[in-house]
């Protein structure tokens, strides 16, 4: 009879780990818009961030997230289509490791460096990105944390937080998207 406790014991023990373990993670697969503000006029919303002076996301007002087991991966356009230039696409591995995008922005290239974590059902994206100080001659970092929430199946929140630079302060800045 003991021995038969200790095993079952032992399974009990196995099957909540297991459980809590692989708890199954939200899917943000989909093509999401920027939802406008409560109380807001029609129309609103449509831009970055859904509020005057406000840097949203910092994605755009539609994207499209697709996801994989191993990979997130976003989709946006970000020039007008008089540009002819096509979507931005970022891709983010889902195990932890690095990604360099590099993107033509402006005079010259840019490198951001991702990593995503989890956070129980949360998916956080840290993005670093380096760029001169031309008073100062120095190089400087800056950081953008995104995290992704499903507040349902049909409401994505980013949650968007920018590390001070240049004397600036950080800013906290939440976007609700909604699934089309």
């Amino acid at each position: 009879m003991r021995h038969h406790t200790t095993v079952s014991s032992a399974l009990l023990v196995i099957l909540l780990a297991a459980g809590a373990s692989g708890q199954a993670r939200p899917d943000f697969s989909g093509r999401w818009t920027i939802a406008p503000p409560p109380g807001a006029p029609a129309g609103r919303g449509a831009s970055g961030g859904g509020r005057a002076g406000d840097m949203g996301s910092g994605w755009g007002s539609t994207i499209t997230l697709t996801q994989s087991a191993s990979a997130l991966t976003l989709e946006w356009a970000y020039y007008s289509t008089s540009d002819l230039q096509p979507p931005l696409v970022f891709v983010y591995p889902l195990d932890g490791t690095e990604r360099t995008h590099t993107l033509m922005m402006g005079r010259g290239l840019e490198k951001q460096v991702s990593r995503t974590t989890w956070d129980g059902a949360k998916l956080v994206i840290s993005t670093s990105q380096d760029f001169p100080n031309i008073v100062a001659g120095k190089t400087i970092t800056s950081v953008v944390t995104r995290t992704l929430m499903l507040e349902s199946p049909t409401s994505l929140v980013v949650e968007t937080n920018r590390s001070a630079v240049l004397g600036g302060q950080a800013s906290t800045t939440r976007t609700v998207y909604t699934k089309q």
